[in-house]
């Protein structure tokens, strides 16, 4: 579309000058009212003020130019030395010669509130020994303006919206526009600039969305900022969710993993203690990864000491056995394999029950050969007997400590096998009797389970038993979820994954935990499944941000709608000085723009109704009613009864429309009029202008 240059006019500026002397013009900052220095003698300052209160060129005159109504401070070393209204200055201002800063202002300070506005102009001069110094004070906005608005689309998709806005100087009080607050609020800006934070509340009528933002800001800034939906597709601002967790870039494509699996043997598999107080053992613990020691039991301690798990017991203070277990457990990435080491106690010794102890009651070895030696504890002769002699050889030693030695040669069958050896002290029906079980292992591997990843990524709308490979070499393992809304199933050399649909608008994570044993030895798998959000039901927030920083004459764009109406009697159009548009303009406005009302058939024109539409209420706008032609400095309705046998009214819109502030602004118009048999006739039309710096 063709656009059309609209041009604003300056607002006005009201000047003052007082007397005659040596010129100082400048527009300093607070920073420099520190200026100090004093002379010998005396002279006059003249003060001359300029009030320039406008953010943008655009605007007319408002009470900040009343330059009578400022506060004139001067000052030396940071002291007031006087103080008035510019309205009643002397005439003559007598100073001590020296140095000095003069400050005009108008409003007050805040760091934030609406409609506080704050003018201020600040000016460095002297006073020399008889001589009259003019100053001049430029005066302009020392804070920032901002307004907000928002597009018809926004206001449709959510029932409430709420900006806070914020800076270092509001603290944790931001300044906060409601979903109907049209007025301007006030930043208190640091010359340097700073930022403007922007927090946003948008609700529908089951959900709020909390958007963030910012801009940077410097005083005398006039920022608008219009909000609307933006696209699904990109260009918007999406609602603050928390951090996900880290997850592969593409659903369903699992990372490879990073670390080997772990490693883990164990000497012993079985500790005996004797009732006695502060015992201690210890089993030699090999991995390729760090270990650790995990135990319930409070009478028992265990303590990793270069690459031995020391065992210490407290006292039996009772007459049964005491058992607990002990698990050894080595971590690589998301895998873990453990180890069980049982680990009993005797009870106390009562009467003359023989006290009898070994310090192994349980021994798994590989199927390697094997020598070991058990230390046997009795305060009566004691025997033993074997129940594997084809294989297994024990030995006793006597002498300062008395052992038994434990050997065979490597298993070199594919079963495991095991042998007891019972020790009996004492006689008749006063013995005790330790058994120590051995299980040498048949030539396999160590339980083995794996997946190809260890993290998983699936989407919001959820999965159905999808499956994955597994890969183990135990028969019986396990699968089990920590969420009820992830479920896993076991399948032969695979897993079954059914994730629920995700109905929140945040990411949710579960982990699968899969596991593998083989007799003492047990395998365990962690997977971390990360299901994307719920997407949003609105689309997301854009936001436009528009400066005014140049301070320079600019056109002001505007976009029209005409949505017009004809009963055949009345016709409404725009026109410019290049012909008549019908429907939607957009451009810069023109020097010569109109509303024309066309009385067809003899209908004439009786009257033209014109309403500001601001949600359901409407603002009556009193036009000027007359027959005069001469427009070019008028904005009313005129109209001609006798053009050609034909009614036409016209309403000049050219001063009208530059008055406008930025924003959106709808009219209602409404012509009524009748016909020469007297019926009544009417037609409407509405207006909708936007305004954007």
């Amino acid at each position: 579309m063709r656009e059309i240059e609209m041009k604003r006019r300056l607002s006005s500026v009201r000047t003052m000058a007082l007397l005659f002397g040596i010129s100082i013009l400048s527009a300093c900052t607070a920073d420099d009212m520190g200026t100090s220095g004093k002379k010998e003698g005396s002279g006059f300052v003249s003060l001359d003020l300029n009030a320039d209160a406008t953010y943008s060129k655009t605007k007319t005159a408002s009470d900040p130019e009343n330059v009578n109504d400022y506060i004139v401070n001067i000052l030396q070393d940071s002291e007031i030395v006087t103080s008035f209204l510019f309205g009643e200055k002397p005439e003559k201002l007598a100073l001590d010669a020296g140095d000095y800063v003069a400050q005009a202002t108008w409003g007050t300070l805040v760091p934030a509130a609406f409609d506080s506005l704050y003018v201020e102009g600040i000016t460095n001069f002297s006073i020399e020994n008889g001589e009259t110094t003019q100053v001049k004070l430029d005066c302009r906005p020392a804070n920032a303006k901002v307004t907000v608005d928002y597009a018809d689309d926004l206001k449709k998709a959510y029932s409430d919206y709420t900006v806070s806005m914020s800076t270092c100087h509001t603290g944790e009080s931001p300044l906060v526009y409601k979903k109907d607050e049209t007025r301007a609020g006030y930043f208190q800006v640091d010359k340097e600039g700073e930022k403007l934070n922007l927090k946003m509340l948008f609700s529908t009528s089951s959900k709020e969305y909390t958007f963030t933002n910012s801009v940077d800001i410097l005083p005398r800034d006039l920022v608008r900022l219009h909000f609307k939906l933006g696209s699904n597709e990109g260009g918007g601002n999406t609602p603050d969710i928390p951090d996900t967790p880290d997850v592969p870039d593409t659903p369903d494509v699992p990372a490879p993993p990073s670390t080997p699996d772990p490693t883990l043997t164990v000497d012993v598999a079985g500790l005996l203690f004797e009732a006695s107080d502060n015992l201690t053992q210890s089993v030699t613990v090999t991995s390729n990864s760090e270990w650790t020691i995990v135990k319930t039991a409070n009478w028992l301690t265990v303590e990793k000491q270069n690459g031995k798990a020391v065992f210490t017991a407290k006292e039996n203070n009772t007459e049964e056995v005491r058992k607990t277990t002990v698990t050894v457990v080595a971590t690589s990435g998301n895998k873990s394999l453990s180890a069980d080491i049982e680990v009993s106690q005797q009870g106390k010794v009562i009467d003359n029950m023989p006290d009898l102890a070994v310090d192994i009651v349980d021994l798994i070895v590989s199927n390697d050969a094997f020598e070991q030696t058990i230390t046997v504890r009795s305060t009566k002769d004691w025997s033993y007997t074997n129940n594997a002699e084809e294989w297994l050889k024990v030995t006793r030693t006597d002498g300062d400590a008395t052992t038994l030695t434990l050997s065979a040669e490597a298993n070199a069958t594919s079963l495991s096998r095991k042998a007891e050896v019972a020790i009996t002290a004492g006689e008749g029906d006063k013995t005790t009797t330790v058994t120590i079980r051995l299980e040498q292992k048949a030539k396999e591997e160590d339980p083995y389970i794996h997946v190809d990843f260890s993290d998983l990524k699936l989407p919001a709308a959820g999965v159905t038993a999808k499956a994955y490979k597994v890969e183990t070499n135990q028969k019986d393992w396990t699968i089990s979820s920590s969420a009820d809304w992830l479920k896993a199933e076991k399948q032969e050399g695979s897993m079954l994954l059914t994730v629920a649909p995700n109905d929140k608008n945040e990411v949710r994570s579960a982990d699968l935990f899969l596991t593998a044993s083989q007799d003492v030895r047990n395998i365990m798998v962690k997977i971390t499944v990360t299901q994307e959000a719920k997407p949003l039901d609105v689309p997301p927030l854009k936001i436009e941000i528009t400066i005014n920083r140049d301070l320079v004459e600019k056109p002001i764009i505007y976009e029209i709608e005409n949505k017009f109406s004809t009963d055949k009697r009345f016709t409404l159009s725009f026109s410019t000085e290049n012909g008549s548009f019908p429907g939607i303009k957009k451009g810069t406005a023109p020097d010569d723009f109109y509303l024309n009302i066309l009385g067809l058939n003899g209908a004439k024109i009786q009257k033209c109704e014109w309403a500001e539409v601001t949600g359901f209420e409407e603002n009556k706008i009193d036009l000027v009613q007359t027959k005069r032609k001469e427009t070019s400095e008028f904005d009313g309705l005129i109209w001609d009864d006798d053009l050609a046998g034909r009614s036409l009214a016209t309403i000049y819109l050219e001063n009208f429309v530059k008055k406008l502030a930025v924003g959106y602004h709808e009219y209602k118009i409404k012509v009524t009029g009748d016909d020469e048999g007297g019926m009544s006739y009417s037609s409407e039309t509405q207006l909708k202008i936007q305004i954007t710096e």
